[in-house]
This record gives C-alpha cells, sequence and structure tokens, in this order.
C-alpha cells in the first residue's frame, strides 16, 4: 500500500470573499486542530515574507515596500521567514497534518512564475499542492466595497 502525501493548501484570497474571517478561524483555531497548520501572516509585510521564502532576491515588490531597509536586514528578515516556515512545514509532517497559507496577495504581488516557483517549493518537499480561490460576482463586490467605505466614512473606522 502506498502512502498519501502530504497535503497543502493554498488558499488564495480574491477581494471581498471573506478572506479575513477564513483567515480569523484558521489563527483563532490552528494550535488546536488536529487537522492543519497554518501559516498565518505576520512581521512587517506578509507580502514581503512569503515572496522572500520563494526568490533569493528582492522582488519589486519588496524593494519598493521596504527598500530603506540595509541587505543585512533584508537577510536577517529572510533567514527569520525560512525558519518560520520551516517549522510549519515540519509540524505539518511529522503530525500528518495539512499545511494551510492564507494570503489575499497571491494575486496582487505574485506572478505565475512566482506562484510556480512556490508550489513547485512545496511539492519539492513531498507536498501535494492544492489551491483554492474563492469568486465573487463583481456587482457584489462592488456593493460590499461602497457598504465599507461608506461604514469608514461615517465611522472613523
Amino acid at each position: 500500500m502506498t502512502k498519501n502525501k502530504p497535503k497543502c493548501i493554498l488558499h488564495a484570497g480574491m477581494p471581498k470573499t471573506g478572506t479575513t474571517s477564513i483567515q480569523q478561524y484558521l489563527y483563532d483555531n490552528a494550535d488546536s486542530s488536529d487537522h492543519f497548520v497554518y501559516v498565518c501572516q505576520y512581521g512587517i509585510d506578509s507580502a514581503f515574507n512569503l515572496m522572500h521564502w520563494v526568490h533569493s532576491r528582492p522582488t519589486t515588490y519588496v524593494e519598493y515596500t521596504i527598500g530603506n531597509l540595509i541587505p543585512e536586514k533584508l537577510a536577517e528578515y529572510k533567514a527569520i521567514t525560512e525558519d518560520y516556515i520551516a517549522q510549519k512545514i515540519n509540524n505539518a509532517l511529522e503530525n500528518n497534518k495539512i499545511l494551510l497559507f492564507s494570503w489575499e496577495g497571491c494575486f496582487n504581488y505574485f506572478s505565475k512564475d512566482e506562484l510556480r516557483l512556490f508550489r513547485n517549493r512545496l511539492e519539492s518537499r513531498g507536498f501535494e499542492v492544492e489551491v483554492i480561490i474563492y469568486v465573487r460576482n463583481w456587482k457584489d463586490i462592488i456593493q460590499s466595497g461602497f457598504q465599507q467605505r461608506s461604514n469608514i466614512i461615517v465611522t472613523g473606522k
């Protein structure tokens, strides 16, 4: 009998599809879950963290976002990210759990080639990678965005 490959799910959150609520649930329940290991967004910029995990060089976005950091700081953040993700990968592998990434920035900051690199890096560790994308009718997105902006104007939050 062959052993199943460990699974990795990349939840690529599209705008106004409940991604923040999904991430809050994952974050709140990650420590007690018998089923998944959540790689949450953290640090000075989550796009920076995940992009640096994929690349050995700063991307245009990273240079734009934190371009004032000196090379030693970039190397430090890359090392922190490598350690963080390695711990999550090892936890998933050792405990037979699903490795779960959830990130809105997949479509804003990753090209198709970068997403392929991301997938390849996980597959090289033995994971079967599945991408989940929620979509929403554009009319609902506009209405939701308008309501969110209206609430910000009225409440200041």
